[in-house]
């Protein structure tokens, strides 16, 4: 995995999550699909960072809170 660019990893994860819900849970998604799917995941990649990147703050406020109000 040394060298490999974070466009790949995002496409080979992709891709192996559509296995396993083909496999665990029976799903059926056609090869063309499964491209598509993983295309778009590696195309939209730094926007899905990006977001991630600014609620990560207020996501783990809100885990707190709901954890000290439990």
């Amino acid at each position: 995995m040394k060298g490999m660019k974070i466009e790949e990893l995002a496409y080979r994860i992709a891709g192996e999550t559509l296995n396993l819900l083909e496999e665990k849970y029976h799903y059926r998604i056609s090869d063309e699909h499964k491209k598509g799917i993983q295309r778009e995941i590696r195309d939209n990649l730094m926007r899905y960072i990006s977001e991630g990147a600014g609620s990560t703050s207020a996501g783990q406020a809100k885990s707190a809170t709901s954890q000290t109000s439990s």
